[in-house]
């Protein structure tokens, strides 16, 4: 599957039945104002409902690393998502260096994406960097147990692995949230 096709399968119907985006951002907490940067934005499946959640008040960074992505997320927005375009910065850069100001985001946002990131030390730094005191962290990513679609369950990470290791990096684990039946969901407070 090349990189277009995955894009529109991100954004499919059929997602949103299995994890729906808007119930997880109201779970959340994201408001009108708040500034988030969603880390690995793909095609904008979290990212449009987050901005609709949050602008024309707030701000968000749709960070990714790939063209063709953000370029899918333009068009998304475009489309009639009804999200402004006005309060989106699309970032094309890596996720363990943004170019996102220092201690700028309330919310600093992640799905499907932990599992995948080489240097996770790197990429807790910057989370840390760019997330203001007091704000949140929210990962998202799936479960580390057999099932159909997915990443190899061998580079899943299992929930109590990924708290463990956002403790050493000076993040408080909040809870847990329901996300769908194949995903995970945490809250971290930067402390």
């Amino acid at each position: 599957m090349d990189e277009n096709e995955w894009a529109d399968r991100l954004m499919s119907q059929e997602r949103r039945e299995w994890q729906n985006p808007d119930a997880i951002i109201s779970r959340l907490g994201m408001r009108k104002g708040n500034i988030i940067a969603d880390l690995g934005c793909g095609p904008g499946f979290f990212t449009i409902p987050i901005a609709k959640a949050v602008c024309p008040e707030g701000h968000v960074y749709a960070v990714d690393s790939s063209s063709t992505m953000l370029e899918h997320l333009r068009r998304n927005v475009r489309k009639g998502s009804h999200a402004p375009i006005s309060c989106l910065t699309l970032v094309q850069r890596d996720v363990t260096d943004t170019g996102i100001p220092d201690e700028r985001v309330n919310f600093s946002f992640f799905a499907n994406v932990l599992h995948d990131v080489e240097n996770r030390h790197s990429f807790w730094n910057e989370v840390r960097r760019i997330t203001v005191s007091g704000g949140f962290v929210v990962n998202i990513d799936w479960k580390k147990e057999e099932m159909e679609g997915g990443p190899p369950i061998s580079i899943r990470l299992e929930k109590g692995e990924v708290i463990k290791e956002a403790a050493t990096e000076h993040l408080e684990f909040l809870k847990d949230f329901e996300c769908g039946k194949m995903h995970y969901g945490l809250l971290f407070r930067k402390s």
